[in-house]
């Protein structure tokens, strides 16, 4: 049965959130949870599921911020040389540098902001969290453009910009930044997504289809890209599993611990219905006190200049 192109931005759920890049290694999230659960960071204090979505680099460091703690945690939860090093973390550098990328926390930041934004049921709420988004993504692409773009998230983080300008009813902007993501960072599957449900929105069935079935071939029958291809044909895609790539011994990552089960509260709705999102604008501005007495969590950021007597 052929689902009407009108109603696939509200059937079809959004995935979670791929990135198709290096995240760092895996930390055990609940150790965060009894800080971040009990501070504010941007705004509002995290809850479980917020922590649990985020990132692992976010965590180590980005909400650290918040806490005004190198970790985002206690000193000595971690058993003594046992934590994370900020060495296995290259996104929290320029690349082929050991120069911090000081706005990561605003990426993290950002992230959060996406996450309130996808599980807000009011209006005005989706409105705030979606432009406090799109402001954290343009202040972390003015601030890699000033190193050069050497930034192992720039691509992902172009990609999320793609997102945004789709969450703000702003189709034919997203799918040509979508489509300039994937022509230079394929591996990045949530991009596939985004340029697929701008051409639906745009009703440009057939492209939306051609994109469907280059993420499938990319990345195999996922849910989220069956669901589509379905909705647009009707049919069930008839295309092989890709082949796993071959790991070299040297190349497969260590063990670490397995992480334990934390209690959800409320479950974290990764769906968002895409017709409901707010028109919003995107020029927003990053915060104007960046690095001084009104905003000391920013460890990266220069100390304001000295004013003459």
């Amino acid at each position: 049965m052929r689902f009407p192109v009108s109603l696939l931005l509200v059937t079809l759920s959004w995935t979670a959130w791929a990135t198709g890049i290096n995240q760092g290694p895996p930390v055990d999230k609940n150790l965060f949870v009894p800080v971040l659960t009990k501070t504010m960071v941007e705004g509002q204090i995290m809850t479980v599921n917020e922590v649990i979505a985020m990132e692992p680099a976010c965590l180590v460091i980005g909400m650290g911020r918040a806490t005004g703690n190198h970790w985002g945690m206690p000193d000595g939860t971690f058993p003594k040389g046992a934590g994370p090093q900020m060495s296995n973390y290259p996104m929290l550098y320029i690349e082929g540098t050991s120069i911090n990328a000081g706005w990561f926390h605003h990426y993290c930041w950002g992230e959060l902001s996406r996450v309130r934004y996808l599980t807000a049921t009011n209006t005005n709420k989706r409105a705030k969290y979606l432009n406090k988004w799109i402001g954290a993504i343009h202040y972390s692409l003015r601030e890699a453009k000033s190193k050069n773009n050497r930034w192992s998230y720039l691509n992902k983080v172009r990609g999320d910009l793609a997102a945004a300008q789709l969450e703000s009813k702003k189709y034919a902007l997203a799918a040509v930044t979508a489509a300039e993501v994937i022509a230079v960072a394929p591996e990045i599957e949530a991009t596939h997504i985004t340029l697929i449900d701008a051409l639906i929105a745009l009703k440009k069935r057939p492209e939306a289809e051609a994109a469907t079935l280059e993420a499938l071939k990319l990345f195999g029958k996922k849910k989220s890209l069956v669901r589509r291809y379905k909705a647009l044909t009707g049919r069930e895609p008839d295309i092989p599993d890709p082949e796993p790539a071959p790991v070299a011994a040297s190349e497969m990552p260590a063990p670490v611990p397995s992480e334990s089960p934390v209690p959800q509260q409320g479950g974290l709705t990764k769906d968002a219905a895409l017709e409901s999102a707010p028109v919003v604008q995107e020029s927003v501005s990053p915060p104007a006190s960046i690095g001084n007495e009104t905003n000391p969590y920013c460890r990266f950021c220069p100390d304001p200049p000295a004013t003459k007597p």
